[in-house]
């Protein structure tokens, strides 16, 4: 998708007379630094000859709009960057301090990031976790639905949750629910949900049938 050109030509137009409106005032910023040796001896060179001395007026005027224009830009760029990082820091926080269970796994199944929450659901410690696979978590007989949906997720379908049994540190494995959100890049958060059912209740309610 290109972008629409008469937005940008307003955008250029509203720059030039914000630059032009800053050299009136001499508000204009510096960030730039001075011009540099070369163009200062041209536009002297050109102000010297009677014919085109104007000329140089005009290009130094011209200079001038430019530079600040890269200053106004420059300056919007810096802004630009400390709300997103501020974003990102929020985000982080909120990540790492919800109660819920929030793993953030790639689309071969290894976990990128996991917030203390999980790391305390699967039975081990929060930094041990980046780089290590989440079948290694599953029971042999959740595998396969799980595989299922990493499928989906590089085949860029609909991605749907699945039910899992977990093992962790535990003897006794657990339900759980993974419900899967799907970020733009290449990751999946996948949020673990614990269900209510151990794995011998699980067995019992299996002989009882």
């Amino acid at each position: 998708m290109y972008p629409d050109s008469s937005l940008s030509d307003q955008k250029a137009r509203f720059l030039r007379q914000h630059a032009e409106n800053h050299l009136r005032s001499g508000s204009a910023p510096t960030s730039g630094g001075p011009l540099d040796g070369d163009a200062l001896a041209l536009l002297y060179d050109m102000a010297r000859d009677p014919a085109r001395s104007s000329d140089a007026l005009r290009l130094l005027q011209e200079l001038q709009v430019y530079q600040v224009e890269l200053d106004l830009q420059w300056a919007q760029l810096e802004a630009n960057e400390r709300e997103m990082s501020r974003d990102l820091d929020h985000y982080r926080a909120l990540f790492a301090l919800t109660p819920s269970v929030c793993l953030l796994v790639s689309a071969d199944g290894y976990v990128q990031d996991a917030n203390a929450a999980a790391a305390s659901l699967l039975g081990v410690r929060q930094h041990e976790l980046p780089g290590r696979r989440l079948l290694d978590f599953l029971t042999p007989e959740s595998h396969p639905a799980f595989d299922r949906l990493l499928g989906q997720l590089q085949a860029e379908e609909p991605v749907e949750g699945c039910e899992v049994w977990l093992t962790g540190s535990r003897d006794d494995p657990a339900m759980a629910q993974l419900s899967v959100s799907v970020s733009p890049g290449d990751n999946a958060v996948l949020l673990l949900v614990p269900g209510g059912e151990s794995g011998k209740a699980r067995d019992h309610s299996r002989q009882s049938d």
